[in-house]
């Protein structure tokens, strides 16, 4: 049912805010991970019903890995089977959501539990200061790249013109998957493991600044 606000002389809405606070917006969500999720759908349907947001369908879509800091990112044939299977789970995902059925979101293990209520705290709160295990190697060419794709302008060219990142980090990890000459490192450990960018997307496109 939909309720309509009811009009004061001068055409302005007197119920609307009312309106608004007592009738709750439903919506579907959809989140990617690559390979765990945490409680993500939990914590997130718990922030949005705190705006009177509640969500009645949900979905997730297993993506390739770029994670790096302590794992390794998928390879070129990982990346490729798992992509193979985005485009299939997302139009049925869509499907269900175009014909407004109810998506539960799944049961969550306890210990999926305890990584997003204790693990992911810790690691948010220390996130920015990782960037200090980034580093270039010899290969930089001063291009730049990784200074246009940084979405938090957390990079910048020092006099040497070589990159130096200011401690704003986020943990995408572009710099080091889209440096072209490979010269981005997180450790001494990661000049081993793999770069992922995905096959359909250029350099431009990343390059959002």
């Amino acid at each position: 049912s939909t309720a309509v606000p009811r009009s004061d002389r001068d055409g302005k809405h007197a119920d609307r805010g009312r309106l608004l606070k007592r009738a709750p917006v439903r919506l579907p969500g959809s989140f990617a991970h690559a390979g765990s999720d945490g409680n993500v759908l939990g914590s997130a349907d718990r922030i949005f019903r705190k705006k009177g947001l509640v969500i009645d369908a949900f979905g997730e879509v297993m993506m390739p890995s770029n994670y790096v800091m302590m794992g390794n990112a998928s390879s070129e044939h990982q990346a490729r089977n798992i992509l193979q299977k985005v485009e299939p789970a997302l139009e049925e995902l869509a499907k269900k959501i175009s014909e407004r059925q109810q998506i539960e979101k799944k049961k969550v293990s306890i210990s999926a539990k305890i990584l997003s209520a204790i693990v992911y705290p810790l690691f948010a709160a220390n996130i920015k200061k990782t960037d200090k295990s980034f580093f270039s190697t010899g290969q930089c060419s001063s291009c730049g790249i990784c200074v246009k794709l940084c979405p938090v302008k957390n990079i910048k060219l020092n006099e040497g013109k070589r990159p130096e990142w200011q401690h704003k980090c986020e943990q995408c990890h572009a710099c080091f998957h889209w440096c072209p000459q490979r010269a981005v490192e997180f450790n001494k450990k990661t000049a081993q493991k793999n770069r992922y960018t995905h096959p359909d997307i250029s350099l431009d496109e990343m390059i959002i600044f």
